[in-house]
């Protein structure tokens, strides 16, 4: 019998596996957030083969998640916590975004401009969180870089300049009186607040 009941706790512990994925007993799959951290980190050391591992896998697991809050969006979220209600979603785009750099500084264009555009059709409201303190477009970006392939260059869109002319000021009625009598006009209230 004792080997009915070993079997028994093993059957027991590979259901509760796979009936609870947020025990202690499952693996935990890692955030979103974590994976694209550390695809950042590999970039940043120039790291190609970490960088690929660390973005496909975020890819991967998020995707569909991500497609999910991006049909569910009608407009870029503006505030902190709308961005961050769609967490896969800016993640997934940002983890697109990793690759393709990666392929640009391998020259690599046509692969690049290709995974920019799936940022552009699939994930246009993803946005990543620039560490000096605010939220960027990856759409914009995409598009940017597209540009820079195409041209060698980022065109940035100049405001139209207004005329620099200084406004001279004409007062329509000067007046006639050299000092001005004030009582004519009424009583001056707490003077000097």
């Amino acid at each position: 019998m004792s080997w009915r009941r070993g079997v028994l706790v093993t059957l027991s512990l590979c259901v509760l596996v796979t009936l609870c994925p947020g025990s202690s007993f499952a693996q935990d799959k890692p955030s979103s957030g974590e994976l694209t951290t550390k695809a950042w980190i590999a970039h940043g050391k120039r790291d190609i083969e970490a960088t690929n591992k660390y973005t496909q896998e975020c890819i991967d697991l998020y995707k569909e998640q991500a497609a999910k809050e991006q049909a569910g969006l009608t407009a870029l979220p503006k505030n902190k916590k709308e961005i961050e209600a769609v967490q896969a979603l800016n993640d997934v785009a940002t983890c697109y975004f990793i690759q393709a750099e990666s392929l640009m500084r391998q020259q690599k264009n046509e692969e690049a401009k290709k995974i920019f555009k799936i940022i552009i059709d699939r994930y246009s409201y993803g946005q990543a969180w620039d560490p000096r303190g605010w939220f960027w477009s990856i759409k914009l970006a995409a598009e940017q870089s597209i540009k820079k392939i195409d041209t060698g260059t980022i065109e940035v869109e100049q405001k139209k300049q207004v005329s620099q002319l200084p406004t001279k000021l004409v007062l329509a009625d000067p007046g006639t009186e050299e000092v001005v009598d004030y009582a004519k006009y009424g009583e001056f209230k707490n003077p000097g607040t």
